[in-house]
């Protein structure tokens, strides 16, 4: 996030003549990405939030090369295996080549030895990047199914987990509430939908409104490419 807005703000000030403060938010950004790339922050969430945060800035060739990085130093490659996940999906729209990235990171996290809670932290983040994939090939019916795994996944390591997995807790149901119905199952549907309204109003930080997909103003496809389920 930190880098993501520190660019754009940089940018402003920029524009509003003020080079100096433009200056040192450049470097303030520039000392960021030093110490996540760091081998410290390497073994950490952090590594893979900045190569999200590249992806979404089309910076793809540095995600690919932090991705790389990764790999070297996390023998588990997991990291790796999920940030070529996301640039298949956004940069080469190649679902089927995301997908494939990301049943290798659950293969990698099964033979880790990173333990139960970084097996917890991971697996969830890799069922869901799968389940938006299989979206955007319309095949509601699989991602459903994917997504369930997400969800009851999440309800298992919810206590014991950071920001962005409390975030994709409610986002997980949701998901799964509707692609059951753009896939015409109305029972898990619904059985989604109560489970979504119990988790929203748990955690009392997630604005749900399904009126426009009921409605069919607006598609699940639209809603994944909007952002609305990214996890920075």
């Amino acid at each position: 996030m930190f880098v993501k807005y520190g660019k754009a703000y940089a940018n402003i000030l920029k524009h509003l003549g003020k080079d100096k403060e433009a200056k040192n938010a450049d470097k303030a950004v520039v000392d960021m990405e030093k110490a996540v790339e760091s081998s410290q922050f390497m073994k950490s969430l952090a590594g893979y939030m900045l190569a999200d945060t590249y992806v979404k800035l089309g910076e793809y060739e540095k995600a690919e090369t932090l991705a790389k990085d990764l790999y070297e130093i996390n023998s588990e490659a997991t990291d790796y295996y999920l940030i070529m996940s996301l640039v298949s999906r956004y940069r080469d729209k190649d679902y089927n080549a995301a997908i494939k990235y990301t049943d290798q990171g659950v293969k990698a996290l099964e033979e880790s030895s990173g333990g139960e809670a970084f097996v917890m932290r991971y697996s969830p983040v890799l069922t869901m990047q799968k389940g938006l994939n299989l979206i955007m090939m319309d095949k509601y019916d699989e991602a459903v199914d994917v997504i369930n795994d997400c969800c009851y996944a999440l309800s298992e390591s919810y206590i014991d987990s950071y920001s962005a997995m409390i975030s994709m807790y409610p986002q997980a149901w949701e998901i799964a509430a509707l692609a059951s119905l753009q896939a015409g199952d109305n029972d898990n549907y619904k059985a989604m939908e109560e489970n979504l309204k119990k988790t929203v109003k748990d955690t009392k930080q997630y604005d749900v409104d399904l009126d426009n997909l009921k409605s069919g103003k607006t598609t699940l496809k639209n809603l994944v490419e909007s952002g609305r389920y990214d996890l920075i």
